[in-house]
């Protein structure tokens, strides 16, 4: 299963990998609110060329959880996804 983010329009979804399924009929998007912001953090070792080391079969190379067969996250996995709101002046 692949959770894809795209941080600059505020989307991400879920979907069977390809070669699993020719279309994945319970795939999903959603967008996080307007006042909310998604920040991916890639793993240390891949930062320099992170982008081009997502899996293929991601939306124009957004940044994508790959979810393997025995649970584990591959390795090109981002390490951590923040969703961060504006905080308020009480």
């Amino acid at each position: 299963m692949l959770l894809w983010v795209n941080p600059k329009s505020g989307t991400y979804g879920l979907r069977a990998q390809s070669g699993y399924v020719d279309q994945d009929p319970k795939a999903v998007e959603y967008t996080v609110g307007p006042d909310m912001q998604i920040e991916m953090q890639m793993p240390t070792k891949l930062q320099t060329n992170s982008w081009t080391l997502a899996p293929r079969q991601t939306k124009l190379g957004q940044p994508t959880i790959c979810f393997l067969p025995d649970g584990f996250i591959s390795e090109t996995s981002p390490e951590q996804i923040l969703l961060r709101a504006p905080r308020t002046m009480t």
